[in-house]
Formats: C-alpha cells, sequence, structure tokens
C-alpha cells in the first residue's frame, strides 16, 4: 500500500481563499476588529506555508517495512519490529497511527495527513499479520 498527498492541491487552495476573503470581508463589509482578523490570518498560516512549499507527504507500507516521509522527516521500522498498531480518531475526525515495537517504543507517524484512511490501513495491516486496534475520539 503506498499512500501519498500534495500540499499544493485545489481543495487547500480553496479553503485559503474562503478563509482570507471571510476576513477581508469581516473587516471591510462588517468593520470588524484588525485583532480578531489577524487571528484568522494568523491560524491559516501553516496551511499557506505548507500550500506555497508544495511538500509531498507519503506513507508506504510493504511485506518488508512502514516507510514514511514529511518534509525532511524519513522513517522506516521493519514490520518484524511492530509488535502491533493503534489507530486513534481525534475529535477533529484527524486519524493518527502509533506503532508500538517489540522494545516497548512508540513511534507516531508525524502527519495524520499522511496515513490515508483506517479501513484500508486495517486491511493492509491484518494482511501481513500484525493486530491494529482503534480508539475513537481520543484529544491526544
Amino acid at each position: 500500500m503506498k499512500h501519498s498527498r500534495s500540499f499544493r492541491n485545489r481543495k487547500q487552495a480553496i479553503l485559503l481563499a474562503l478563509l482570507w476573503g471571510a476576513g477581508f470581508g469581516l473587516y471591510i463589509v462588517l468593520e470588524a476588529s484588525p485583532i480578531i482578523v489577524a487571528l484568522l490570518f494568523l491560524v491559516s498560516l501553516p496551511a499557506a506555508y505548507d500550500f506555497l512549499r508544495g511538500d509531498t507527504a507519503t506513507l508506504e507500507i510493504t511485506s518488508e517495512h512502514v516507510k514514511w516521509s514529511w518534509r525532511k522527516h524519513d522513517h522506516t521500522v521493519d514490520l518484524s519490529n511492530i509488535a502491533h498498531v493503534q489507530l486513534t480518531t481525534r475529535l477533529d475526525l484527524s486519524l493518527r497511527m502509533t506503532l508500538h515495537l517489540t522494545s516497548g517504543r512508540k513511534l507516531r507517524v508525524i502527519d495524520p495527513c499522511v496515513i490515508g484512511t483506517a479501513h484500508d490501513l486495517e486491511m493492509t495491516f491484518a494482511n501481513f499479520g500484525i493486530r491494529v486496534k482503534r480508539s475513537h475520539f481520543s484529544l491526544l
């Protein structure tokens, strides 16, 4: 299984345009406080930065390893070192994946955008004989 996502896509461009358009509209039409508008822009800066950089995040699961990369972060873990995988759905409905290693360490996949769907991950890990635990609606 291989999943990749580019941060320079149509959905993100539309979201940023709507968010910034709403900010300008609030300021010009409704004469909103500049502090409120600045906070709206400030919240969207990480998304704008990712959009401008055009980074691509990838996750690859093969019969030998799990490999993920994002920006300058590259990680590879052999399947033989994984005790089980925990998939957690957070309150913002993003999916987090934590690899529990046989050594007792935990590795969390850095970017939730890399992960893909829970069903695909469960099926892929099940095909390789790795147990998957699910947790729903966690804060962390």
